[in-house]
């Protein structure tokens, strides 16, 4: 879940919620959609230093919005280049197949 969540991260900044939410609406075939399991993701991701957390004050809130470090960039195309695992039962390998789009020719 944590390369996926770096793909989601390419295409914008978001909140751990808004992850939660973009994985229960559209991919929920290939990762959980539990917004504990993302946030566990996030906090390795950010101790991995390859997400990069910004805290944005809105009136009484504190909205915790996380974006790609270069570092999150090269890990996640690394793990974009690896081949594919198809033979798993719930097969995260095909969230992969979504972002395909990030690699060059």
């Amino acid at each position: 879940m944590e390369d996926f969540i770096l793909g989601l991260l390419m295409l914008n900044k978001f909140t751990a919620y808004e992850i939660h939410v973009a994985i229960r609406d559209s991919y929920e075939a290939f990762y959980s959609p539990s917004l504990g399991n993302v946030q566990r993701a996030l906090k390795k991701l950010h101790e991995k230093d390859f997400v990069k957390l910004n805290e944005v004050h809105e009136g009484k809130v504190v909205k915790k919005i996380f974006s790609i470090t270069p570092e999150g960039r090269a890990h996640f195309m690394i793990w974009l280049n690896k081949p594919l695992e198809l033979l798993k039962a719930k097969n995260s390998e095909l969230g992969r197949l979504l972002l395909l789009g990030f690699l060059t020719k």
